[in-house]
């Protein structure tokens, strides 16, 4: 555990991860607060206009519905951003297919 800004010490991600796995939402919590704004960021960085909150969530929601395959080679933010350009590729590609249907 690192120190946080109170001087308190800071849970890591594996360890709230731990705590949720063991059922503690608190944890997920925790981990959502710490790596959503960095993913929004990435997502406006590349080129996202819209539904930036809604991909966020997305990508959220498929990391926890697949944590078991996390494991810990890299850090709990990288797998994220690697989830989130998954979701923005496929969203890109729904939207040509879409586009094409039309035209």
């Amino acid at each position: 555990m690192t120190p946080s800004p109170e001087g308190k010490p800071e849970e890591t991600d594996m360890e709230l991860i731990e705590r949720w796995k063991a059922g503690d939402s608190r944890a997920a919590t925790r981990l959502v607060g710490r790596h959503s704004e960095a993913l929004a960021r990435f997502a406006a960085s590349v080129g996202e206009r819209e539904g930036i909150e809604e991909l966020v969530q997305d990508t959220f929601v498929r990391a926890f519905a697949s944590l078991d395959s996390f494991r810990g080679s890299s850090t709990l933010r990288t797998w994220l951003f690697t989830i989130e350009r998954r979701l923005m590729k496929d969203g890109a590609a729904k939207r040509s297919r879409s586009k094409n249907r039309i035209t």
